[in-house]
């Protein structure tokens, strides 16, 4: 109902902080107290107060007081937000993945699939060394004598920049993964 009438958490502390910092006790009770009295529950109240708190737009200081975000970057409406142009997935140049037809018969035999929007660009490593990881890195690999499916697979993606979703078995190296 609050919300519907124009009544909003974030617009109530925007205009509370317009002139200045304020202590966060009394912004939080007059706030609730606001939501409340617009139809919102008590709770419903304390959780939106707290919510929109955590935004940027609004700092918490050291002595207790909330302030208005001096940061002078623009706001886009999320309506209005554009998502981030990605360029085409290019494998780190030190990585050396395992030839096309090898990575096939490689996941077969492991039980590995892969699937995404890059994941033509990106095919299984057989290898610590192939990894393009540091002397460091690999020197703590020297005890193990190739790494696991999830982690052959996964290290490619990941070295991009990328995000990767994988399941594996508990014990299984997801964890290097």
């Amino acid at each position: 109902m609050g919300e519907s009438e124009g009544v909003s958490a974030k617009k109530l502390i925007k205009k509370a902080l317009k002139n200045g910092p304020v202590p966060l006790a009394k912004l939080r009770e007059a706030t609730v107290k606001a939501l409340v009295a617009a139809g919102k529950s008590e709770s419903k109240a304390k959780k939106a107060f707290e919510d929109k708190l955590a935004l940027p737009l609004f700092v918490r200081a050291a002595d207790g007081t909330v302030a208005l975000s001096t940061s002078k970057r623009p706001r886009e409406e999320e309506s209005e937000a554009q998502p981030p142009k990605r360029q085409a997935s290019q494998p780190s140049s030190s990585m050396v993945m395992m030839p096309p037809a090898q990575a096939t018969k490689y996941c077969e035999q492991n039980n590995v699939t892969i699937s995404g929007t890059a994941s033509d660009a990106f095919r299984p490593i057989g290898s610590f060394a192939a990894s393009g990881f540091s002397a460091d890195v690999l020197k703590a690999t020297a005890k193990f004598e190739q790494p696991t499916p999830i982690q052959a697979v996964c290290w490619p993606i990941i070295s991009h920049a990328r995000d990767v979703v994988g399941v594996a078995e508990t014990g299984s190296g997801e964890k290097l993964a």
